[in-house]
């Protein structure tokens, strides 16, 4: 995804819809998922992530996990890695590094660096045997190396969030 034109006359209707129900979360989060809601029923995989970021933050993990779900049908890369985090750290879920792994190794071919970072943490425990932990060591290096370099490009690719 490419640098968005963030010119009055340019700017895509759904990121003016997300700011505003972000900047809500803090102050009225009921009114925030409100707005969130409606963007998911409009079909916005970036709302849907955004939705579960907020059940997540207000800890109703199982509202965090179904709004994910709807991103990671899409292949939304943000929302298949915080199922894989969910899963990885059992936060909301029963832990599960094969759950997990699958779900970064996905989020991984779209190109999401942390979920990168994420699959090397779940590669170097040792459950897939010694080569995969020298590849999760690898996987965490190249993760900061994408980190750096999509930051450079655009702090505010999707493959960040």
């Amino acid at each position: 995804m490419g640098p968005v034109n963030t010119t009055d006359s340019a700017r895509d209707p759904e990121l003016d819809l997300l700011d505003r129900a972000r900047s809500l979360l803090a102050t009225d989060p009921a009114q925030a998922i409100v707005h969130l809601k409606a963007l998911v029923n409009r079909g916005s995989v970036r709302g849907s992530y955004e939705l579960g970021r907020g059940y997540f933050e207000l800890k109703d993990y199982k509202e965090a996990e179904d709004a994910f779900r709807i991103g990671a049908t899409k292949d939304y890369a943000p929302s298949i890695q915080m199922l894989g985090f969910m899963f990885a750290k059992g936060i909301g879920v029963e832990k599960d590094l094969e759950e997990a792994r699958v779900l970064l190794e996905r989020a991984s071919r779209l190109g999401h660096a942390f979920a990168k970072r994420g699959l090397g943490e779940v590669l170097v425990r040792g459950k897939y045997g010694a080569l995969q932990m020298f590849r999760g060591m690898w996987l965490i290096v190249v993760s900061v190396m994408s980190v750096i370099a999509i930051s450079l490009h655009d702090q505010n690719d999707d493959r960040l969030r």
